[in-house]
């Protein structure tokens, strides 16, 4: 089993697709953008907040067992959330479109058998501006961890 980085970008690009559609619970999220490495930059498409940044954090394989014979793969995936316009400090839609995030992907493992899911941090309280354009703010990030068992056989 290889790194399941790219099917669990894919399946989290497929379920904000659906659920920002109008009448579903994400709805309020005006775009998103899932990042597949620290380089891509998104389109400029951004008109309004709130606006969400989806990228995997650092992968760090830890050995499963002595002798060897897998390999424990915890994969992060930042959700972070810019809803305020610079200057505003009174903005709640955050912790609301936060918490709606959490439910959407709670324990979602993509269709990927063997994952273990869980919530590693929510912060409220992003301070600085978005990377794609400035007069946006950041408004709260989630991170959640999908981690999975490499079994490849070691030698």
């Amino acid at each position: 089993m290889s790194d399941k980085l790219l099917d669990i970008l894919s399946g989290i690009n497929t379920r904000l697709t659906t659920y920002t559609a109008t009448g579903q619970d994400l709805e309020a999220i005006k775009s998103f953008f899932v990042k597949h490495t620290a380089s891509d930059v998104p389109p400029e498409y951004i008109s309004q907040p709130p606006v969400l940044m989806v990228d995997p954090l650092p992968v760090s394989p830890q050995l499963n067992s002595i002798p060897p014979c897998s390999y424990i793969k915890p994969t992060a995936i930042r959700f972070q959330l810019f809803t305020e316009n610079a200057g505003d400090t009174t903005n709640s839609q955050a912790i609301t479109i936060i918490d709606a995030l959490e439910n959407v992907f709670f324990q979602q493992s993509f269709g990927l058998s063997n994952m273990l899911i869980d919530v590693t941090e929510k912060n409220y309280n992003i301070p600085a501006s978005a990377p794609f354009q400035a007069p946006v703010n950041g408004g709260a990030a989630l991170t959640i961890t999908y981690t999975y068992e490499d079994i490849r056989t070691l030698i």
